[in-house]
C-alpha cells in the first residue's frame, strides 16, 4: 500500500469512510446522501457506494437494478453534488453475494467480458474509485490481474480498495478468509497499487489505516 498523502479538498482530514447500502426506503423512496456531508458533527472524506454485482456479461446491478434504472437518478446526481464538494465516491463490488469474482476469476475471454462491464460502469459514473469486498474463493492471480487492469485503465488517481475480514491479513485459513487468497502475498507484490484496507469485524466495514505485515 502506498504511503498515506493528504487531500486539498477535504482540508487534510483524516481518511473517515462511509458505507452506504440502503439507497431507498420500505416506499421505494431515495435516501439521500447529502445529509452525510452537511452535517455539523461529522466530515467525511469518502462515500462507498454499495454494492454492485456481475451477474452475467450483459448484466451489472446496484443491488436489485440496473444502475441506470430511473429509480438511481437521484442518487448519481446527489453524487455529483458530493464529488463537488471534494468528497471522493466509491462503489463497492461483490459483498456477501457471491458471483462477481468467480466471474472475474475465469479464463481470459471470460475475463475481458465481465471487466468490461465493470469498466463500463466506473467509467460512465465517474466514480473515484473501487472497493473490492471479495467475500467468495478468488485465486492470487485473478485479484492481481484485476487490481493491474484496474491500475492500467484508470488514471492514478483512481482509488482501489479491498475489503478483507480482518483475520485475513493474517490468516489464509479459509476459516479466517473468505477471500481465497493470501493478502500477505498480495500486500508484497501489489501493494503499490492498493490504497487501503477496508477490514471488517464481525461482519461490519471498520476503515482502518494499514500496518505493514512486515518490519
Amino acid at each position: 500500500m502506498p504511503p498515506l498523502q493528504s487531500s486539498d479538498q477535504v482540508d487534510s482530514l483524516p481518511r473517515l469512510i462511509i458505507y452506504h447500502q440502503t439507497h431507498h426506503d420500505q416506499f421505494e423512496q431515495p435516501i439521500s446522501i447529502l445529509p452525510l456531508v452537511h452535517s455539523d458533527e461529522i466530515r467525511i472524506t469518502h462515500i462507498i457506494l454499495a454494492a454492485v454485482h456481475l451477474n452475467s456479461p450483459t448484466s451489472i446491478t446496484l443491488n436489485d437494478h440496473d444502475p441506470a434504472h430511473p429509480r438511481n437518478n437521484t442518487l448519481w446526481e446527489e453524487v455529483k453534488q458530493v464529488q463537488a464538494k471534494g468528497i471522493k465516491v466509491m462503489a463497492m463490488l461483490g459483498g456477501a453475494a457471491k458471483g462477481s469474482f468467480l466471474s472475474l476469476d475465469g479464463d481470459d475471454i471470460s475475463f475481458e467480458a465481465y471487466y468490461t462491464l465493470l469498466y463500463d460502469f466506473l467509467t460512465a459514473t465517474k466514480l473515484d474509485g473501487v472497493d473490492l469486498d471479495v467475500e467468495e474463493e478468488m485465486s492470487l492471480g485473478g485479484v492481481c490481474r484485476l487490481i493491474d487492469r484496474l491500475r492500467s485503465d484508470f488514471p492514478a488517481e483512481f482509488m482501489i480498495s479491498l475489503a478483507p475480514v480482518a483475520a485475513a491479513m493474517f490468516s489464509s485459513d479459509p476459516k479466517h478468509n473468505l477471500s481465497g487468497f493470501d493478502y500477505e502475498i498480495l500486500e508484497l507484490t501489489r501493494g503499490d497499487k492498493i490504497d487501503w484496507y477496508n477490514c471488517q469485524v464481525s461482519h461490519c466495514h471498520f476503515p482502518f489505516k494499514y500496518f505493514p505485515l512486515h518490519n
